[in-house]
């Protein structure tokens, strides 16, 4: 059970692709283009006309309080 505990919080294949898009020829996909204190300010429609397709969360404390599975409510509408 430890063990299992401990894998939760290790991503590898999250890590892998950063590797991957950090040292090749997209790099600039690794690298933070908007930051903004919490979702609630993200501009959607503004990163849409500039040409996002998608956009990319850490889940635990950005959307979540670490663990949960549940939005965290002020964030919701913003989502």
């Amino acid at each position: 059970a430890g063990a299992g505990k401990l894998l939760q919080n290790v991503n590898v294949a999250g890590i892998g692709l950063f590797a991957r898009l950090a040292v090749g020829s997209s790099r600039e996909l690794a690298l933070p283009h908007v930051e903004v204190p919490d979702v609630r300010w993200v501009d959607w429609r503004a990163l849409k006309a500039a040409g996002f397709k998608a956009c990319v969360f850490d889940k635990d404390n950005t959307l979540t309080a670490p663990y949960e599975k549940r939005i965290h409510p002020p964030l919701a509408g913003a989502l």
